[in-house]
């Protein structure tokens, strides 16, 4: 029997792009979000382009985890 995931730890980890979905068991894409996200964040560090390039990866990683545990029937 699978032990039923936290709610908590869920929300915690799906603060960081990639984390949740790890922790839902989805490993290759929560390395994916992961390494899409740390490369954004130090391509704005070093191109200084502005912080709101990385938004749009932060958005899509929560809707999709959301999408995830959450499927419409």
């Amino acid at each position: 029997m699978k032990r039923k995931k936290s709610r908590f730890w869920l929300f915690a980890f799906s603060l960081i792009p990639g984390a949740g979905h790890m922790y839902i068991g989805f490993m290759k894409m929560g390395v994916s979000f992961m390494a899409g996200f740390f490369l954004s964040c130090a391509v704005v560090g070093i191109t200084e382009i502005g912080a709101f390039a990385v938004v749009p990866i932060i958005i899509y990683a929560y809707v999709n985890l959301g999408v995830r545990l959450f499927p419409c029937q």
